[in-house]
């Protein structure tokens, strides 16, 4: 009996997949001529096979998510023990000038909110967990007071803190942005060009003009000027949240709040409302802000 022969398409075995031959084209291509695009091509074609087998177990199929599974638990472990022997080799006091072209695996952490890990219920792993994230100084230079835990620590949970986040992040662009431009029209004779779209939208939308002009100048977020950000960021409050800012549904629990006031002081409701807003965003501002100023 003729034994029937795999779909064309359908690899027998992975040594087989044509893959292999790419890959190893792309990492020569980037290590003997030192073209980006060997380890672009690299990491493209690993994230669509990773999403292509997400896409699979999404649609019921067991095997493929048992696969993936184990592909992400192998990945992250072998990266966790790369950054753990990086360190290793590292002096223990973390100092920016020492490795200027980005040697120092910290350089890199410090400007993340995340860092890839491993979830256990395993006492020593939750512990070293805890260990790796203080050694990367993870989240320390974000601009975001992640690092001076205290009883009061901000959380997402509070509806003005998930505001504030959002302004902040739109006024760290403007300001960033500014700074970028500053230096590319200092070292190369030439400042960072406006891309039409966002040129379109800050014409249209005057308030993100008002912001960007109040934002690029402002030091980065702290405790003492955390007021600063929160008045740079009040154009494009009134502008996301509307003039009648009030009424959006994601004040509604300072609103039945005000519900409670006497006859007399419903006269005054819709401005005491408004201040409460702005007050409770302005200390959640002060609350994601660092102690310490960053860069």
């Amino acid at each position: 009996m003729k034994k029937s022969t795999p779909p064309r398409d359908t690899p027998s075995i992975p040594g087989d997949l044509e893959a292999y031959k790419l890959i190893q084209t792309w990492s020569l291509a980037f290590q003997n001529r030192g073209e980006d695009r060997g380890w672009l091509a690299i990491g493209f074609f690993a994230r669509h096979a990773l999403k292509e087998l997400l896409s699979l177990s999404e649609r019921g199929h067991k095997k493929p998510l048992e696969f993936l599974v184990g592909i992400l638990l192998m990945s992250v472990e072998e990266f966790d023990s790369y950054c753990r022997r990086e360190l290793s080799h590292l002096p223990k006091d973390y100092d920016r000038r020492r490795y200027p072209d980005g040697l120092d695996i910290r350089d890199f952490a410090r400007r993340k909110w995340v860092w890839p890990g491993l979830l256990s219920h395993d006492t020593d792993m939750v512990k070293g967990n805890k260990e790796l994230v203080r050694e990367l100084g993870l989240a320390n230079d974000v601009g975001v007071n992640f690092t001076e835990k205290s009883k009061r620590m901000w959380t997402r949970g509070t509806p003005e803190v998930v505001v504030a986040l959002r302004l902040r992040n739109i006024v760290e662009e403007y300001r960033t942005q500014f700074q970028f431009k500053q230096m590319t029209k200092t070292h190369l004779g030439y400042g960072q060009a406006t891309s039409p779209f966002i040129a379109g939208w800050e014409q249209s939308h005057p308030w993100w003009r008002q912001t960007k002009k109040l934002a690029q100048k402002l030091p980065s977020l702290d405790r003492k000027n955390y007021a600063a950000w929160f008045k740079a960021a009040e154009p494009v409050f009134i502008g996301l949240y509307g003039k009648d800012f009030e009424n959006h549904e994601h004040f509604a629990h300072i609103r039945r709040n005000a519900e409670q006031m006497s006859v007399k002081e419903k006269k005054k409701q819709r401005g005491l409302v408004r201040r409460e807003i702005r007050k409770r965003i302005r200390q959640a501002f002060k609350s994601i802000a660092p102690i310490r100023s960053g860069i």
